[in-house]
């Protein structure tokens, strides 16, 4: 599971052009966050690129990926996406994503999408060939790239007698095309029969499951391994989802505010759908825009303290089965510097080691089973020692005494030998024993035990259970992992089934912080 950080820079002026000063300070701005997401631990960060519309405020995406490359040295750099019918040459677009691939030494994801309603209308293309340029300009870049001999090209909008690229991206044959779904239907089916990752912006929860199965059908079909989805949740965090969501909503309606001011933009043609008879970009003219609540209710943006977003996020994981996640950047737009630094750390260090974690073990959104036998590197790394399995009791207790719980808990090693175990005082007698179950099982199932129940079906449990009493399915066991290897467990019980889990978080997180 990857985690990319979406670049919006500050909460600056409305959406329209800037003045002078305002870019010179925005676009540093952007480079900042861009390296304070790679200090921060996050896989990489992600440029849009809406380069004529109104609220585009980063000018050439592109030259700002050079830039944050020579900034940075680890994470990668997602363009999304260059609007390919908008480039008479695609070879030109070619050349440059392969030197950005060059200069940042291989860290380039490259985006393509195509184009919104005020890209058409600024550049006055026809709508009805925009899907056949889109496709006919991506296989003559991938295929520039992949070739080692120069080849003719006889296409319906391009013409080349002899393409001979000079200039060759690091990663082979290309770095990852990300294809960018937009509001239509074809190019989902058509990104999963060609192999690449599909890029879901943010939209209500059921239609983003939607999109994500739809793809990997489509894959199927094709005979072909589905590639990766990546979803697009922008997500704000504060410590408490009371300050999270008035944060959140202020910017929204900021947002609001600044786009009611700004005339709308034209369709291409009377009506205004694309050739499959959607609308373009999902930006039809005169569609009100929701309500904050309804942004959140239906799964838009997550907002909320570190352990609902985690929750929530979680959830999200789990049914679109994506591979990689891109949020921040506010509330569909920047956010004022201090607010956006602040969700950003929360979210690095308390949500996403959770979630690496939780994932790493979470069911195929489209069958149930284990997460399959242990890897070479988990049959060789140590064990928890005993220092690591006393600070997880001891966060236990202390989480426990905070939300007025009774728990005992048990720590076991990846042999599945108890390493330490401790009980409340007032805790039931048998309460150990049942922690050490719920230990026993999440070191079984190699995840959670509150997930182990939604990746066996009924069924299955009730035979696994027979087979080995040892186990259980109760939520409040959790394996503890090192560097993405399983290397022993923790069983809590004694509270209600979500304190048990909240005190194993808790514990997870004082190891992780001790780190």
């Amino acid at each position: 599971m990857r985690f990319y950080h979406l670049l919006t820079g500050p909460a600056g002026p409305p959406p329209g052009r800037t003045d002078l000063g305002a870019g010179r300070d925005l676009l540093p701005a952007y480079v900042d966050e861009a390296v304070a997401a790679e200090a921060l631990g996050f896989d990489g960060v992600c440029l849009g690129a809406h380069h004529l519309a109104s609220h585009a405020r980063v000018g050439d995406p592109n030259v700002l990926a050079a830039v944050v490359a020579a900034r940075t040295t680890r994470i990668r750099i997602a363009v999304v996406g260059n609007a390919l019918p908008l480039h008479d040459d695609p070879l030109l677009l070619a050349r440059t994503l392969a030197t950005l691939d060059l200069a940042s030494a291989g860290r380039l994801d490259a985006g393509f999408v195509r184009g919104t309603w005020a890209d058409l209308h600024s550049s006055r293309l026809d709508p009805t060939t925009v899907e056949e340029r889109f496709w006919e300009g991506l296989d003559l870049i991938v295929r520039s790239w992949a070739e080692d001999r120069p080849f003719r090209w006889d296409g319906r909008h391009h013409y080349r007698p002899r393409v001979d690229a000079p200039v060759r991206p690091r990663q082979s044959p290309s770095p990852p095309v990300w294809l960018l779904t937009e509001a239509g239907r074809p190019i989902v089916a058509e990104t999963g029969r060609r192999g690449h990752s599909l890029v879901v912006p943010t939209g209500p929860r059921s239609w983003v499951v939607d999109v994500c199965r739809r793809h990997r059908q489509a894959a199927a079909a094709a005979g072909r391994a589905p590639a990766d989805v990546v979803t697009c949740v922008p997500v704000h965090l504060a410590e408490h989802d009371g300050t999270a969501h008035e944060q959140a909503r202020e910017q929204y309606e900021r947002l609001l505010r600044a786009a009611a001011s700004t005339p709308p933009v034209p369709p291409p043609v009377p009506g205004g759908p694309g050739p499959d008879g959607t609308p373009w970009a999902g930006d039809r003219p005169g569609s009100p825009p929701p309500s904050y609540d309804d942004l959140v209710a239906q799964g838009h943006v997550l907002v909320g303290s570190p352990g609902t977003v985690r929750d929530r996020l979680y959830e999200h994981l789990r049914d679109t089965g994506a591979a990689v996640h891109v949020g921040g950047g506010g509330i569909l737009g920047a956010m004022p510097t201090p607010l956006l630094r602040r969700s950003m750390t929360i979210f690095a260090r308390r949500v996403v080691p959770r979630l690496r974690q939780l994932s790493r073990h979470r069911p195929a959104p489209i069958s149930h089973g284990p997460a399959g036998p242990p890897t070479d590197k988990e049959s060789t790394m140590s064990d928890i020692s005993l220092d690591q399995a006393l600070t997880l009791l001891r966060a236990v207790v202390d989480h426990a005494g905070k939300i007025g719980a009774v728990v005992a808990a048990e720590v076991v090693d990846a042999s599945g030998t108890t390493v330490a175990a401790q009980r409340m005082d007032g805790c039931f007698p048998s309460a150990g024993l049942l922690a050490r179950k719920k230990a026993y099982g999440a070191l079984n199932f190699r995840m959670p035990t509150h997930v182990a129940v939604e990746a066996f079906p009924e069924p299955v449990r009730t035979a696994l259970l027979a087979a080995e009493p040892g186990l259980t399915f109760l939520p409040g066991g959790v394996p503890v992992l090192r560097e993405g290897a399983v290397v022993g467990a923790l069983g809590v019980t004694g509270g209600a089934g979500e304190q048990d889990v909240a005190c194993c978080d808790a514990a997870l997180e004082a190891l992780t912080d001790g780190a």
